[in-house]
């Protein structure tokens, strides 16, 4: 998406690749869900759409604040990532 093409300058170049990405992501349809989504979100990104879209899919979603932007929280954050996934898993 343009949002994440302006975070990431010269990761979403037009490409084969990514234009083959972008096909076939528009062609998914998902299947309703029945359980919970522990959905992590960039802070640079919570004032949009907080469920990006997942409660249209699933039928409990639980937006999870992690530090950093959609490729920084794991390349720069990814101990703090971690500790959210961890603590997501716990509650399983």
């Amino acid at each position: 998406d343009a949002w994440l093409a302006d975070q990431a300058p010269g990761v979403w170049e037009e490409t084969e690749r990514v234009r083959a990405y972008l096909r076939v992501l528009r062609q998914f349809v998902p299947k309703p869900y029945r359980g919970r989504v522990d959905l992590l979100v960039p802070e640079a990104r919570l004032g949009l759409r907080t469920d990006l879209g997942w409660l249209r899919v699933a039928r409990s979603v639980v937006v999870h604040s992690v530090p950093g932007q959609h490729l920084t929280a794991i390349t720069r954050h990814g101990p703090a990532v971690a500790e959210r996934v961890r603590d997501c898993l716990r509650r399983c």
